[in-house]
């Protein structure tokens, strides 16, 4: 007996939610991986889109549930350029190279699980962040 969700058409707008969600699955994954290595750039990406989005310059529909996932991205890697001036003094009594790195394995962490989050449709908060934007 065959599927009748497969014989369902797609519509334009639903590929347009899946592109947006696989793009924010990869802004979580990404800008977590780039930022002990280029703090600018981890931190431009989700700026960027979560301003694109959240001021309608794509001419569609504001999708609030993506601008929150952007939001948060961006929160988390603000918090964590905040964090690194930290772990840079704590570099002096040689103990912020180990808590540089706990804290980028735990924003690793907090990434994966808001990427299955975003992919399930659900909201995520990255736990021990600041809520700037």
């Amino acid at each position: 007996m065959q599927d009748i969700a497969s014989e369902v058409p797609a519509s334009s707008g639903d590929s347009t939610k899946v592109k947006q969600r696989d793009l924010g699955a990869v802004v979580h994954i990404v800008s977590a991986l780039l930022m002990p290595f280029s703090l600018g750039i981890a931190i431009l990406i989700p700026a960027f889109l979560y301003f694109y989005h959240n001021h309608e310059y794509g001419g569609d529909q504001r999708d609030e549930f993506m601008i929150g996932h952007f939001r948060e991205a961006l929160n988390a890697n603000v918090t964590f350029l905040l964090a690194a001036v930290i772990h840079a003094i704590l570099t002096l009594v040689l103990i912020g190279f180990l808590t540089a790195i706990v804290h980028w394995i735990a924003l690793l962490s907090w990434s994966f699980s808001a990427q299955s989050a975003l992919k399930s449709g659900q909201p995520y908060r990255y736990p021990l962040t600041l809520r700037i934007f």
